[in-house]
């Protein structure tokens, strides 16, 4: 969410003065990719917190059911947002689409983690999947940070 304001506020701000202001951008993409490393640093730390405590997992009909709408929705948005954010030739934007498909695959993991701890018992595989997603978090994070966004990829 803060991602998104931030890309928000600095393209209303293109809209009103026309060019784009690279060390504004700059300034943002770098905030962007501190959010990346708060995902990375919150989700490893509960991660292990759950993994210690042996923590089990709140599951509810809607909890599933919200967390299985996310997975098709979230993903659909960060297509959305990325291919946005390439025909605009905004890194901003290519940035809030990662952070989004970042989002994404935590609803897969905590889909995941839910149905497996219904099923199984399983307590482990969510916070081992939030591991992995950490991981990517970080790399993101250094491409946000580092400027290396492109936005002449598929």
């Amino acid at each position: 969410m803060a991602a998104a304001t931030v890309v928000l506020v600095r393209l209303l701000a293109e809209i009103k003065g026309g060019e784009p202001d690279e060390a504004k951008e700059r300034k943002a993409l770098k905030f962007i990719a501190l959010t990346f490393f708060a995902l990375a640093a919150y989700v490893t730390v509960e991660g292990i917190r759950d993994l210690v405590a042996d923590e089990k997992p709140d599951t509810s009909p809607v909890g599933i059911a919200l967390t299985g709408l996310s997975i098709v929705v979230m993903p659909w948005l960060a297509r959305v947002k990325r291919r946005a954010g390439l025909e605009m030739r905004s890194r901003l934007v290519v940035a809030d689409a990662a952070e989004t498909r970042l989002c994404a695959w935590l609803s897969v993991s905590t889909f995941t983690g839910l149905l497996a701890f219904a099923a199984f018992g399983w307590t482990w595989i969510d916070p081992v999947a939030g591991f992995v997603i950490a991981a990517f978090a970080v790399m993101e994070g250094r491409e946000a940070w580092e400027g290396e966004l492109v936005c002449d990829d598929d």
